[in-house]
């Protein structure tokens, strides 16, 4: 089969069609059941093998899998959402799909029901020309993503291991990257900032207290600013104060101040080197304030687990990251960009923790985990060949 037969295939109208009902479903993260019975539903319809694996019966996630033996080129998304943040601000209603020109309004139709959307069709496509793959294209729609991943990808990566369920060669992962290649991520790694102070009424503050919030503000001026070191895969590091919590009572100086500090991390730069950074600028920041006493710990999530993944970057000369630029020039006509931005983590890390050669690829589009979130239609089409091109180097 050739790409331009393939591609003969497509219809944009069933591929609207189809975000329209992942985003008619809520499906906001521990509440996925619903939008992947949909998904499975419309594979099934097409002749798709499909299976539904969950650590929690509310957040399964779906597997499907074209074609037999390896090499196993996986693609990757997540149906599940953040909830709506302000209903008030949206133009149209966030769970009805919206056409205004060139873009798709709803949410999760960037971030990222879209992508889904188009990967489903791919694999659709692939199911009725099975018999000449070499090899297996596997479908991976998960849960949990806006959380953790401990129920999503963390789970399937856990069932690789133990067997029972085709581990992949290589991943395509359709995080929207306005159709650039992110080959590399940085690492995210959250951790708390314990200030301690000695309680007392109000009245007697500057007698016999010892404020700790006004150690965290010197503490927060010297963390809240922009980071010098650059990767060239993946940008500048990020620090950002993201909450504080201290006080019990409107009339006592408080005995503990607590800081939560964000730390996106560069290939080179671990959970230690942050924490390191982090309290060297504290020490410097109040080195005139002797009775200042403080401490420094990793965040857990609600799991147990530290709420740190490292930076990972899988070549841009690995054969995954080459095809899919091959793919992406033959289809657009351009070279491809790698994606330095200011993007977060995706499940890829998942798959790069283990050694697998992994890289993102999605549409463009604005306002996700805001309001008024879209997708641009062209940008899912363009992704749409760029996957198949990708998925008929590698397997045909």
């Amino acid at each position: 089969m050739s790409i331009d037969e393939a591609l003969k295939r497509f219809d944009e109208g069933e591929l609207l069609s189809l975000i329209s009902r992942l985003v008619a479903v809520r499906s906001e993260y521990g509440q996925e059941r619903e939008v992947m019975e949909v998904a499975a539903a419309y594979l099934e319809g097409q002749g798709v093998r499909v299976e539904l694996w969950a650590r929690n019966p509310q957040s399964p996630n779906l597997v499907a899998a074209v074609g037999s033996g390896y090499p196993v080129v996986a693609m990757n998304g997540h149906l599940d959402t953040v909830p709506v943040s302000d209903a008030r601000a949206w133009k149209t209603n966030p769970l009805v799909s919206t056409i205004e020109g060139h873009r798709l309004y709803g949410l999760g139709a960037l971030d990222m029901k879209g992508s889904c959307a188009v990967m489903m069709l791919v694999t659709a496509m692939m199911g009725r020309q099975h018999h000449q793959l070499k090899g297996t294209l596997q479908l991976q729609l998960v849960s949990d993503e806006e959380a953790s991943g401990y129920l999503g990808t963390d789970y399937l990566v856990e069932l690789m291991k133990d067997g029972k369920i085709a581990r992949p060669n290589m991943v395509l992962n359709g995080e929207y990257t306005g159709l650039k290649l992110m080959n590399a991520e940085r690492g995210s790694f959250k951790f708390h900032v314990t200030f301690r102070g000695k309680p007392t009424h109000t009245a007697t503050a500057r007698v016999d207290g010892v404020n700790p919030i006004a150690h965290a503000a010197r503490a927060v001026l010297s963390l809240e600013k922009p980071l010098s070191r650059f990767h060239p895969e993946v940008g500048y590091g990020v620090i950002s104060v993201n909450m504080i919590k201290a006080g019990t009572h409107p009339s006592q100086v408080p005995g503990e101040c607590v800081l939560l500090v964000d730390r996106r991390l560069l290939p080179g730069e671990t959970k230690d080197t942050g924490l390191a950074e982090a309290e060297g600028d504290i020490r410097e920041a109040l080195k005139d304030f002797p009775e200042a006493d403080f401490e420094l710990a990793p965040a857990l999530d609600q799991h147990g687990r530290l709420r740190y993944s490292a930076p990972n970057l899988t070549p841009w000369g690995s054969s995954i990251v080459q095809v899919l630029a091959r793919a992406h020039e033959a289809v657009t006509g351009t070279a491809a960009e790698p994606f330095v931005d200011w993007f977060g983590a995706t499940d890829s890390r998942c798959f790069r923790a283990e050694g697998i050669p992994t890289v993102s690829y999605g549409p463009g589009g604005q306002g996700a985990h805001g309001s008024n979130e879209y997708v641009e239609i062209p940008s899912l089409v363009t992704q749409y060949k760029v996957f198949v091109g990708t998925v008929l180097d590698l397997l045909t």
